[in-house]
């Protein structure tokens, strides 16, 4: 089954010509607001599904809450690329927040992403690397991650060592690389500055597929 993701706002024309000129499209999965222009939208994206016999699916989106976009776009694109063939991801449609979480899981996944022209309605791809971002890291540092996410974000520096179950130095050299990365920050104990805190940022759980 082919898939194609796409946001959408008020104007069905910033869908449909990807759904009409991508080729041989099996299922849609379409992301929308709670306004009911964007409701009126939606119908009418469902009338050319119908037409075309291309099966859809109907993500009510929350379209300014960017981490529960967000996580909602990665975890279909999840799902779906574990069976089946994600075409692209239309992400002309929508706030400029739902626009934005669906180019950021774009990168993240390294799926295709493409953008409606908003004159000539246009399909024009977007020239990111189909590299999923998470190559990028390790398997310890994705272990440290899945650590931290399990355990509500912030750990000290001491418990990730006994979790992980390594030395001190391997321990501080991953959690060194992942500061670098961006993804982790540290700090002190206010009362005992030989105890180092280490706190996820809200958005490296886009980072890794917690199974």
């Amino acid at each position: 089954m082919r898939i194609l993701l796409a946001t959408l706002g008020f104007t069905p024309k910033f869908v449909i010509p990807t759904l009409t000129t991508e080729k041989g499209v099996d299922r849609l999965v379409l992301y929308y607001g709670e306004h009911k222009n964007c409701d009126a939208a939606k119908d009418e994206v469902a009338k050319v599904c119908r037409k075309m016999k291309v099966d859809l699916k109907l993500r009510k989106m929350r379209e300014f809450d960017f981490m529960y976009i967000a996580t909602r776009m990665k975890a279909d694109i999840e799902k779906y690329s574990q069976k089946h063939e994600i075409i692209c991801f239309s992400i002309s449609g929508g706030t400029k927040l739902m626009s934005a979480a669906a180019m950021m899981v774009s990168v993240i996944e390294g799926v295709r992403a493409v953008y409606v022209h908003e004159k000539t309605f246009d399909v024009v791809p977007l020239p990111l690397l189909q590299i999923p971002y998470t190559d990028n890291l390790t398997d310890m540092q994705r272990q440290i991650l899945r650590l931290l996410h399990e355990n509500g974000s912030t750990m000290k520096l001491s418990e990730i060592r006994e979790g992980i179950g390594k030395h001190k130095s391997t321990t501080t050299h991953h959690i060194k690389e992942l500061e670098r990365k961006g993804v982790i920050s540290l700090s002190n104990d206010e009362h005992d500055s030989r105890v180092k805190y280490v706190t996820m940022k809200e958005s490296a759980a886009l980072l890794v597929r917690f199974e």
